[in-house]
């Protein structure tokens, strides 16, 4: 038994190795023509895949089985066919290979030719029998997959093959969408030169004109624009090919789908002009495209959002500039109440935080829970725009709807210099919240000692209880640099002389 395995293992071996000698020596000393390596491939497979002629009709000769399937279901015929090899797959036709088998993923000798444009290959699979009506298992037929990979010869006999070439995969997919996506210029001239339609839409309601639109083919664009492809087309989500360049950052389709008739205001499903995505993107030259075309900076989506406030929380200077001078409102309000400064705020940008200062932008508006700008800055750390709202009057003590202050957030998440930019400008180390938590309940309560140091310094009590009876102190916990510290000020605090007092 040992013996046999080791000599189909040579037999595979002298195979793979394309030395035809020494496989007629193995076979002759009894190797078994059907033997498989670990991917389930005979011999005769792996003499297909090197593009061994000679090899293949030895053991055609020797009574290797010309349809033997692999554990993936493929064929020496598919394999051959896939590397473009056409006298291996002459041979493995003459020997009785057949042309109607499939693997698991349902592809066939004639898809994989296709596939990979082996055109002589795909006129002799067709000539003996091969149907243009074979499909993989999503539904795509040669002509898809010569399509997709850009084979224009190919798409030309298939075309002549009578292949249908409207075709739709499981997906709604045709060849036209598929080289249109895909940017195969002379493909999608070749189908629409013999009828492809160019409206159809796949089942995300994309044309040929968004697909190409979305992954900036331009030639493509232009072919299809000269086709008479509908600049109005909405996919499944309300979007134009122009809502899809503008995203996608394609300056030059752009342009092209302007100069076409696109209408630079025309809203999504969800409310978006295409200057929502250039600004939300940074695209600050598809924005003055959009702009020049008529575009208004004004239109609300759905969720409340203007181009300025995608601006803003990406914190793009150049962008914001642009929409300030063209007429933003700075006191616009998204769905959740923020305005542009909340946003650029939250996100950290100091330069937008300033410039719509600048632009009259107003520090004590409150977005949907109750905060100012300064509250989220003093939340996510933003030291500078910290500085900027207290210089343009941010109320320092201002509450939110749970009763916190810009203070009790700067304790809470530990932000020491904000703390004494805050203490500075007069915060109240007393105010409390909903909880009856002062800021120094969150210091001590999340282990920020720097912090309490700052408000212990600054007056706050150790002994003022929450709803629940809780004081700092005991809010603080088992942490020992926590107990250490109010140890110590309570020791500090112990040994100072009241007031009035003397010695």
């Amino acid at each position: 038994m040992d013996d046999s395995n080791d000599l189909n293992n040579r037999l595979i071996d002298a195979v793979t190795q394309c030395d035809a000698d020494t496989a007629r020596n193995y076979l002759a000393q009894g190797a078994d023509i059907s033997t498989k390596d670990e991917n389930g491939w005979t011999p005769l497979h792996l003499a297909a895949g090197c593009g061994h002629a000679e090899i293949v009709t030895l053991l055609l000769q020797s009574g290797a089985h010309p349809n033997e399937k692999a554990a993936d279901g493929s064929t020496p015929l598919m394999i051959a066919a896939n590397i473009g090899n056409i006298d291996i797959v002459s041979v493995l036709l003459a020997a009785g290979a057949s042309v109607y088998d499939h693997d698991e993923n349902g592809g066939t000798a004639l898809l994989y030719a296709a596939n990979n444009g082996h055109a002589d290959t795909v006129r002799l699979l067709l000539r003996s029998g091969s149907t243009v009506r074979e499909k993989e298992s999503d539904g795509m037929t040669a002509l898809h997959v010569a399509a997709i990979s850009g084979h224009p010869e190919t798409v030309r006999i298939l075309q002549e093959a009578r292949s249908d070439i409207d075709e739709e995969d499981v997906y709604g997919m045709t060849p036209l969408l598929l080289a249109a996506g895909n940017g195969h210029a002379h493909v999608v001239e070749l189908l629409l030169n013999t009828g492809s339609d160019v409206h159809v839409q796949d089942q995300l309601g994309y044309t040929a004109l968004h697909w190409a639109a979305n992954y900036g083919n331009t030639d493509v664009v232009k072919l299809l624009l000269d086709a008479g492809a509908s600049v109005d087309a909405l996919e499944s989500d309300g979007m134009t090919a122009l809502h899809l360049a503008a995203n996608a950052g394609h300056a030059d389709i752009v342009r092209l789908l302007l100069a076409a008739g696109s209408n630079a205001n025309d809203q999504d499903g969800s409310g978006w002009t295409a200057l929502h995505f250039a600004a939300g993107n940074g695209r600050t030259d598809i924005a003055r495209l959009l702009m020049n075309a008529g575009a208004r900076v004004q239109p609300k989506g759905l969720d409340g959002w203007t181009a300025l406030h995608l601006a803003a929380g990406n914190g793009n200077a150049e962008m914001m500039r642009l929409l300030l001078d063209s007429g933003s409102n700075v006191h616009d309000k998204e769905g959740s109440g923020c305005t542009a400064l909340h946003l650029a705020a939250d996100a950290g940008h100091p330069d937008i935080v300033g410039m719509l200062l600048e632009a009259g932008a107003d520090v004590a508006e409150k977005e949907g829970d109750g905060m100012t700008a300064l509250h989220l800055a003093a939340f996510d750390g933003g030291t500078e725009t910290v500085r900027l709202l207290l210089a343009a009057g941010s109320a320092v003590d201002a509450k939110g709807d749970e009763g916190c202050t810009p203070l009790h957030f700067a304790a809470s998440e530990g932000h020491v210099e904000i703390t004494g930019l805050l203490l500075e400008a007069g915060a109240d180390v007393h105010q409390k919240d909903h909880d009856d938590w002062t800021p120094l309940h969150f210091a001590t309560g999340y282990g920020h000692a720097d912090v309490a140091r700052r408000l212990l310094d600054a007056g706050a009590s150790l002994e003022e209880p929450d709803k629940q009876g809780e004081t700092p102190e005991m809010t603080g916990g088992d942490d020992p640099d926590m107990a250490a510290l109010i140890a110590a000020e309570k020791t500090r605090r112990a040994g100072a002389p009241s007031l009035g007092t003397s010695e």
